[in-house]
């Protein structure tokens, strides 16, 4: 037992992880070094903070695949109304751009749906 104002005794440990020498107060319940403490506790905080991220990134995608489909599906409009008013003025055909404006709609559902 130490006297108050008077140093604690240290007591020479092995590290329970890495086995590194460390020392610590005879009192002290510590089993891992400083090192391996610092590692576990950033590998306790990690998975939520690389969730966190995780999301982000996934919203970030979902949004892309959002506007994108919203974008493809707008081209796909402006080249079949584009080309009918040509041939409506002009005579002849004109082109109905289904790929574009299904692609689209696929990509906007599904970026709606990964926005959830």
């Amino acid at each position: 037992m130490s006297v108050p104002g008077e140093a604690p005794q240290l007591e020479p440990r092995a590290c329970a992880q890495c086995r590194k020498q460390f020392t610590v107060p005879a009192t002290s319940t510590a089993t891992q070094c400083a090192d391996c403490q610092l590692g576990a506790a950033q590998q306790f905080a990690g998975p939520a903070n690389y969730a966190n991220q995780a999301d982000k990134q996934n919203r970030g995608r979902a949004k892309m695949q959002l506007f994108g489909g919203l974008a493809l599906m707008v081209v796909g409009v402006a080249i079949t109304a584009g080309t009918y008013s040509h041939a409506q003025a002009e005579g002849g055909s004109y082109y109905v751009s289904v790929g574009p404006i299904v692609a689209g709609l696929v990509m906007t559902i599904r970026g709606l749906i990964n926005m959830g």
